[in-house]
């Protein structure tokens, strides 16, 4: 009884896992609005019912969906770096020019004027926000070494926080007709203006 009632948790687990999945990839292609239960069903290999029964709403199979994206969000604790350059350009291509990110930009944007929404998964944004400001402090310090520790670090938090302000507006370039490249160059460019006032607290992220 004990093993079945295991296999049956796994088993949800791993159809909810798929049907979050499905969703990042459908927020990311066609948007929020086109992002419906019937489509996350159909897209995920399961029936509308069985998606329903894990998440009866489109606001829990959003809310839920955001949690598996903050957690791609955050940069990883064991990525070895050489340079401030290197790490910042890491943060674009591997955490925000991502499927992942422009899913999760689509629900923030939907959450700007959907109140219900906003308030299911605020808590966890602002934890998802302590958590990057928590990051930032263990991967970067402040160049400027003849500053107090607190306005130091709060340096180093308000860079990190305009840095991916900065990436994420890049983001909506795209339909504008931006290419890829020249998306790049502006990266560089904000890189090379910031990395000078950072330096890596060690050659890992610890």
């Amino acid at each position: 009884m004990t093993a079945e009632l295991g296999l049956q948790q796994l088993k949800s687990a791993r159809a909810r896992e798929s049907m979050c999945e499905s969703t990042i990839g459908l927020l990311a292609k066609v948007g929020y609005a086109e992002t419906t239960i019937a489509a996350v069903a159909q897209d995920a290999g399961f029936s509308k019912g069985a998606l329903q029964y894990h998440f009866p709403t489109k606001e829990e199979l959003i809310a839920a969906t955001v949690e598996h994206l903050l957690m791609r969000t955050v940069p990883s604790a064991s990525q070895p770096y050489d340079s401030v350059e290197s790490a910042l350009r890491n943060a674009w291509l591997r955490l925000i020019n991502t499927s992942a990110y422009r899913a999760l930009l689509e629900v923030l944007n939907a959450a700007r004027t959907d109140r219900k929404l906003r308030l299911r998964i605020s808590a966890e944004l602002v934890a998802w926000g302590k958590n990057l400001d928590q990051q930032s402090l263990s991967i970067y310090q402040s160049a400027d070494h003849q500053q107090a520790t607190a306005a130091a670090d709060a340096q180093v938090v308000m860079l990190l926080n305009m840095t991916r302000s900065f990436m994420r507006g890049l983001l909506t370039q795209e339909q504008y007709g931006v290419s890829p490249e020249e998306t790049l160059s502006y990266v560089e460019k904000w890189i090379e203006l910031i990395a000078p006032l950072l330096q890596l607290r060690n050659t890992s992220l610890s």
